[in-house]
């Protein structure tokens, strides 16, 4: 779960944060899991390309619990949206953890 904020610097960019807590189950066996927890900030910028396309740059941390691969991980974001609708959007996302290690990610999201 997570909770944001942003606030206007110009007419077609914004100031970003976020701060989320999310819970990964990790080193799964066949008889179990271990579960961890953690959390993650980040700050940065979001622009309007068009009205419908959008795009992130983020800087942030997360502390995810000690087998899970965010660990006490600096990352940088650069993320790019496009909104069908205010609730629905298709995204892509290009995280570096600890600012080499790349990870992405693509999906489909629901805001509310």
């Amino acid at each position: 779960i997570g909770f944001g904020y942003h606030t206007e610097i110009t007419s077609s960019n914004d100031f970003v944060v976020s701060l989320s807590r999310g819970t990964v189950d990790s080193g799964c066996s066949i008889f179990e899991c271990t579960r961890e927890s953690g959390y993650s900030f980040s700050a940065g910028i979001r622009t309007a390309i068009t009205e419908r396309v959008q795009s992130k740059v983020m800087l942030g941390y997360n502390d995810g619990g000690d087998r899970y691969m965010y660990d006490k991980k600096t990352t940088a974001n650069i993320d790019i949206t496009y909104n069908f609708s205010e609730v629905f959007d298709v995204f892509f996302d290009t995280k570096l953890l600890n600012l080499y290690e790349p990870f992405y990610t693509f999906g489909v999201r629901a805001k509310f």
